[in-house]
């Protein structure tokens, strides 16, 4: 459904390089130089809007991806309609990755996060296209390194209504439907 070597492409080199910068004259130097590949952009936004609409109560589906270098920092790319998130600082470009979702990173096995009282959120990892195939265009991770289907980003789904009514369903539908 979603390739890690695409969803690795929705964020500009030039906007990583300004993640991190700090300037005391313009405090939003990042968020400003903040770019996207509005072709990877478009397609994985797409698709995680459809991811949020399997279900018949409002849910959001977010990319989130480990950042280079910072082995214990995460960066919501793309966050869809509603906005939900109950593992997102409004407006923080990138945050400590909490341990579900390095978790979920490091063993490629889905987790559900109820931290906030009437939300849960599943996140799921999305591994690179083996050799290339899937979606991520010829020559993906797995086809320069041998490794094969690494997980290099996590999609989160949140809902807030559901939580509240039955949360074992949102784990079991999405879980099964994400896969």
């Amino acid at each position: 459904m979603l390739d890690g070597d695409l969803c690795r492409r929705v964020v500009t080199p030039g906007a990583m390089d300004y993640l991190f910068r700090a300037d005391p004259r313009d405090r939003f130097l990042a968020g400003d130089n903040y770019e996207v590949n509005y072709p990877a952009f478009d397609t994985v936004k797409k698709t995680l809007i459809r991811i949020s609409r399997l279900v018949s109560f409002p849910a959001d589906a977010n990319l989130w991806m480990p950042i280079a270098g910072h082995p214990d920092k995460i960066q919501v790319v793309i966050r869809n309609a509603n906005k939900f998130s109950q593992l997102w600082p409004w407006g923080a470009l990138y945050q400590d990755m909490i341990p579900e979702m390095k978790t979920v990173l490091e063993t490629g096995r889905r987790a559900t996060v109820a931290r906030k009282p009437g939300w849960i959120s599943v996140l799921a990892p999305v591994s690179d296209s083996p050799g290339g195939r899937g979606g991520g265009g010829g020559g993906g991770h797995a086809a320069k390194t041998g490794c094969s289907r690494k997980r290099a980003v996590l999609v989160q789904v949140d809902s807030l209504w559901f939580a509240a009514n039955r949360p074992e369903t949102i784990c079991a539908l999405f879980c099964a439907k994400i896969r």
